[in-house]
């Protein structure tokens, strides 16, 4: 049932992650032996002390904000965000492989799908991008302690006990550790495999075990939740200007989008105004592929 799964899963009803980006790097994040280690983990939110050394202060400061877990809830998915951008920015030095192929597609569709959602439903396309900002930041609250460094990798991964509605909502990933150990099981039956081995998990994992999410509000909201590693939130120069570019002209998409969608009635495809909005995005992605070069 593989290609089933991976044929529902493609869709970008979420916006943010290219589906096959996302498969590619999690299945690399379940090697345990290497879980949160920099650069090495593609999943780890956390740089290596060296790293941190060659950071402005200002830069510093922004980092260890965003290891609070209001840092992560606020700015964690647009930090994702840009961070996929960049891996669209660098697809673009081979505009014919693989990587091209799944961020350019993964760029076109989501124009697509926010169009056809605010054609046929009348949900705008901004209320749809804010609740898929939101949307994401929820899975950040999972996300936010869920692995930890720790010189036995079994001691990295959380098991957080929580109520139902929440389990529901993430799969029951809550059982974290559970989750590594068993990849392949199915998410209906993670919990009864740890109700029936919650010991042994626990034992197993150094009891890295978490009574519910409104303790990490409590103890993580305003307070760096670790030193040892901190977040990384860099982006070079170069790179920020290019993204400044992306936004812009691709603001400029929509609003071109939105004003035929106020101010003309009949098929879109047909007035000059969408075809100026299609020339402005391809010469964004044009201009950013050679700036990607040069950078």
């Amino acid at each position: 049932y593989q290609v089933v799964n991976d044929f529902l899963a493609y869709p970008p009803l979420a916006l943010w992650s290219p589906y096959l980006v996302y498969k590619t790097s999690h299945l690399k994040h379940h090697e345990d032996i290497n879980l949160t280690i920099p650069n090495v983990d593609p999943e780890s939110y956390f740089i290596s002390k060296d790293e941190w050394d060659t950071l402005s202060r200002y830069r510093q400061k922004f980092a260890e904000f965003n290891m609070t877990l209001l840092g992560r809830l606020t700015l964690g998915p647009l930090w994702y965000f840009f961070a996929l951008k960049k891996e669209l920015f660098m697809s673009l030095k081979k505009p014919f492989s693989i990587s091209f192929l799944v961020m350019f597609s993964h760029e076109f569709i989501v124009v697509i799908l926010l169009y056809f959602i605010w054609s046929y439903f009348n949900v705008h396309f901004v209320t749809y991008i804010v609740c898929a900002y939101f949307a994401h930041a929820l899975t950040m609250l999972r996300s936010f302690y869920e692995h930890r460094p720790s010189s036995n990798p079994n001691h990295r991964s959380v098991i957080m006990e929580t109520f139902f509605p929440l389990r529901i909502l993430f799969l029951n990933n809550n059982y974290h550790f559970v989750h590594h150990k068993n990849p392949s099981m199915s998410w209906y039956l993670i919990p009864r495999e740890y109700k029936l081995n919650s010991e042994k998990y626990n034992q197993s994992n150094g009891f890295f075990l978490e009574k519910g999410y409104f303790k990490w509000f409590k103890k993580y909201l305003f307070k760096n939740k670790g030193r040892s590693y901190i977040q990384k939130a860099t982006v070079r120069k170069s790179l920020g200007l290019i993204l400044i570019i992306f936004f812009t002209l691709k603001l400029i998409f929509l609003v071109l989008i939105l004003f035929n969608k106020l101010f003309v009635v009949s098929n879109l495809t047909k007035f000059p105004l969408f075809k100026i909005a299609i020339l402005l995005h391809i010469s964004c992605l044009l201009y950013t592929s050679d700036a990607a070069d040069d950078s």
